[in-house]
């Protein structure tokens, strides 16, 4: 963030170097700044494929403690008759 002409601006130095601050305040406040977009995007599509490999690893456990349960289920039956 720097302060110019009294308007606090972000900077992408990828873009733009400090000297086209007055042409690119309004361009740099929006933060549209393509590096920056890019890099968000492959860090949100990172975090969603985390939170589906999570999803599906707690299914899985999921599943193998019901079929364990099943399992002693019918050990148990064996066990009395």
């Amino acid at each position: 963030l720097v302060t110019y002409a009294r308007h606090t601006v972000m900077l992408c130095h990828t873009d733009y170097g400090i000297n086209t601050i007055i042409k690119t305040t309004r361009r740099a406040k929006s933060g549209r700044c393509k590096e920056r977009k890019k890099e968000r995007k492959k860090e949100r599509k990172k975090e969603r494929k985390e939170r589906k490999k999570k999803r599906k690893k707690e299914k899985r456990k999921k599943e193998r403690k019901k079929e364990r349960k099943k399992e002693r289920k019918k050990e148990r039956k064996k066990a009395i008759s």
